[in-house]
């Protein structure tokens, strides 16, 4: 079976899905978690968590401290809803800011048992 040798309408190209940039220019978000990938990037170790849109899209974005922080008990099948907050003046770090997020998380409809 040669690599070349295929009739393209038979198959479907998959394309990588969006990365967005949760903030001031996307403020709000929705969508049901997919999964997530840990030890992305080349410096930070950073997560990407993706999601599956409601038009069957695939789109993920970026973990930082508070997203990871409030998205770790999530699993396949939660609808999450965040909300950007704003930047915020940390506490322990004081001059330092970052971005705040609301995080709700609906869990799967198996999970609730309906």
């Amino acid at each position: 079976m040669a690599l070349d040798d295929f009739n393209e309408k038979e198959w479907e190209e998959q394309k990588g899905g969006d990365l967005l940039t949760l903030g001031p220019e996307k403020p709000k978000f929705r969508g049901v978690f997919l999964d997530k990938k840990e030890n992305q990037g080349d410096e930070n170790n950073s997560t990407i968590y993706n999601f599956t849109m409601d038009d069957g899209s695939i789109v993920g974005f970026w973990g930082s401290t508070v997203l990871d922080t409030k998205l770790r008990r999530v699993q396949e099948g939660d609808e999450v809803k965040i909300e950007y907050v704003g930047e915020v003046e940390s506490q322990k770090k004081k001059g330092r800011k970052y971005k705040d997020f609301k995080v709700w998380i609906r869990k799967s409809l198996e999970i609730r048992g309906n």
